[in-house]
Order: structure tokens, then sequence, then C-alpha cells
């Protein structure tokens, strides 16, 4: 199956396209640069691979939580092709992704906790484990400061399965976690897309972790700047 994906959850872009085995991929830091970029690319993929709108099996996103912007304009990008060329739209958390990724570099671990930079002082965070070939959402992306975060309850026994804390952020708060666990500094890839993409089709209906149709963003936060004082207090706890 070939798929086209994007990622513009963070202040870098990626696209991945497949065909079979073969891949192009294309990385560019600064989003604002994204909505310049991502159509351009995405026709320069399709053309070095050879391949025609309807040799993709889906166009694919990630939905986020990240940042408002970038996921806007890919979702609005993959949309205006999805109603063009008649394809469906796939979106994975932006989390999950982060987890994938984790997973691909350590086929043996299971537990992932997952958190990602929310500015203001917040974390999104989530909790996915790996069992019999599938995902298993434990806790669902949310946002909040880094001292909401709990790994779930059968996480914490002191002879369960390993948990690997995984993810991207500058806040020294979550230092004690990365102490914890064993850790990888991951931001979420379009690569990471791709084989979820895979492993969606693969598992049929037993894959309850994607959004399939309309390509939306994941928003988990209503408040989207503070306030002077907030900012400060912020910094104060970081």
């Amino acid at each position: 199956m070939n798929f086209l994906c994007t990622d513009t959850s963070t202040d870098t872009l990626s696209l991945s396209i497949n065909c079979g085995d073969e891949h192009f991929a294309f990385d560019a830091v600064g989003a604002p640069k994204s909505s310049d970029l991502i159509i351009s690319h995405c026709l320069e993929g399709l053309q070095s691979l050879g391949l025609g709108w309807s040799d993709l099996r889906a166009l694919v996103y990630n939905q986020g939580p990240g940042s408002f912007t970038g996921l806007r304009t890919s979702c609005a990008v993959l949309q205006g092709f999805s109603l063009v060329h008649a394809l469906p739209c796939l979106g994975f958390s932006s989390l999950l992704v982060v987890a994938q990724q984790a997973h691909a570099l350590q086929p043996t671990a299971q537990r992932f906790l997952c958190v990602l930079d929310a500015r203001m002082g917040e974390i999104y965070w989530a909790a996915y484990e790996w069992a019999h070939g599938n995902w298993i959402t434990r806790i669902a992306p949310q946002v909040g400061a880094p001292q909401t975060i709990t790994p779930p309850l059968e996480w914490q026994d002191g002879l369960a399965q390993e948990v690997w804390f995984v993810g991207h952020t500058q806040l020294e708060t979550l230092e004690p976690l990365r102490e914890k666990h064993p850790s990888l500094k991951l931001n979420p890839h379009a690569s990471a897309l791709n084989a979820l993409a895979q492993l969606f089709y693969s598992l049929g209906q037993s894959a309850t972790w994607a959004q399939e149709g309309v390509a939306m963003p994941l928003y988990v936060r209503n408040q989207v700047a503070q306030t002077t004082a907030q900012r400060k207090e912020a910094q104060r706890l970081s």
C-alpha cells in the first residue's frame, strides 16, 4: 500500500511517500515555511516515485496535538487533495506517532509514556502499550502541568514491564521522569505515520487509534495564549 504522509505538528515539516519499499522523504525546519513548501514537495515526491494519485491508498497526517498553525496547514492541504482526487484521509495522534518511533528504535519495549511540549509551561501527554501486534491507548492525549503525568495504575507495579519515557520537551521539571525511566528524545516524523498507516489497514477493525475521514486537527487545549501573570508563573515553575 502506498501513502502520502505529512507532519507539521512541530516547527519541522516532514513528508514521507512510499511506492512499495521505495521512499521519498523531505524535511524542512521552520513552521512558517510549511504552507509554502508542503504542496510543491508532495507533488515532487509523487513525480520522483512515478506515482499517480490513484496509486495511493490514503493521505495520512498528524492530527495533533501540536502547533495550531501547522496542524491546520496540513489538514487543509490534505483535505483539498482528498476532495479533488477522491482519496480518504487518515489521522493519528502526535503522541502515538512518537510511540511508534520509539517502538521502531526499541522493538522489545511495550509501554510508552509519551510527552510533547505544549508551551505555556505545560505538556501534552498520553500512554500507549504495544501488545500482540497492536496499539492500546491506556491514557488518551491530554494537556496539563508536568506534575499531572501519572502512569496507568497497571504500569506502577514494581514487577511490571519496563516503561519508556519518550518525546520532547524543554521543561526541567520532567527530569525526574527521565531519570526514573529509560528515555528517548523524539519529535513526531512523517516516516512513523507511514508505518502506522500500513499497520492500520492490515489490522482492520481491531485498530481503533486512527481517524479516517475528513482531515481535522485534534485539539486538547482551548486556551492558546497566556496572560502576563500566567507567563511569569510558568517561568517560575519551569
